[in-house]
């Protein structure tokens, strides 16, 4: 082979490997999930399985569902929202911020009440875990850390369960809300408040606090959590394979182990 037709045949190589590099940087686009503060841990999770998978990016933004909200509604270029309510997903679909019929519950959230420090003593002789509960708030004196109802779907959650125990009232000069959930587990974490009602995924995700109680569920309207995608997201492929990915069975089952219920499993 002569020296010309090998320099020839090296250039035609190297256009083929940057039109293949062209092409592949083509089908590969980035989305941006805005995902409520609760789900933070599960959606790093989600995003890095989905990565081995996909060629796509994913940019987050963690936020509460409220604030995410209102954010999208004043123009927010986010794709797709992973919500911690249904509420304001049907909001935005009403509204024309989200795609119609692409709305579905990918978890229901569950509620715990943790301890910063072990308790001194709890009433092992109740009869009911009600009991138990009232008779420990009502006995401490700390600070008792919830997400603010007005913005956190899981601030309704802990208002619900505190009215269901009748304590809402009484223990109002001791509540510390949080911005987010997230905010309301730090302040317990950090000793800032003496126990908080916070999510359960974000209990079983991290280290301490170690004393937990899972609320039942009936003490508070379910929390479906919704993802929607958002008008912006209509056509973005990663958007839509991202979606698409939290309906298979591998996801649903990492949203399972981080202490969410699964409508569909």
């Amino acid at each position: 082979m002569t020296t010309a037709r090998f320099t020839n045949k090296i250039i035609r190589l190297l256009v083929l490997v940057l039109l293949l590099s062209q092409a592949s940087k083509g089908v590969a686009e980035r989305a941006t999930i805005a995902v409520a503060s609760n789900f933070q841990s599960t959606f790093n999770l989600l995003a890095k399985e989905f990565r081995q998978h996909s060629p796509h990016e994913l940019r987050v933004i963690v936020a509460s569902t409220g604030i995410l909200f209102n954010q999208i509604t004043h123009g927010a270029p986010f794709d797709v929202l992973l919500a911690a309510d249904s509420m304001h997903p049907a909001e935005l679909e009403k509204n024309g911020f989200g795609t119609k019929e692409s709305r579905f519950t990918y978890g229901i959230g569950r509620l715990a009440l943790i301890w910063y420090k072990e308790p001194e003593s709890v009433n092992d002789q109740a009869s009911e875990m009600s009991e138990m509960l009232i008779d420990l708030l009502t006995r401490s004196t700390g600070k008792i850390a919830i997400a603010n109802p007005k913005f956190a779907p899981f601030g309704v959650a802990a208002q619900e369960t505190l009215e269901y125990l009748g304590l809402w009232s009484a223990i109002q000069p001791r509540l510390v809300l949080g911005a987010n959930i997230a905010q309301s587990f730090q302040f317990v974490s950090t000793g800032n408040a003496e126990s908080g009602l916070v999510a359960l995924s974000q209990v079983l995700s991290n280290e301490a606090p170690t004393k937990y109680w899972e609320i039942p569920a009936g003490w508070h309207q379910p929390i479906r959590q919704q993802a929607i995608l958002l008008q912006s997201g209509r056509n973005n492929k990663a958007a839509l394979s991202f979606l698409d990915f939290l309906k298979k069975q591998q996801a649903k089952l990492i949203i399972k182990n981080q202490g969410y219920y699964n409508p569909s499993m």
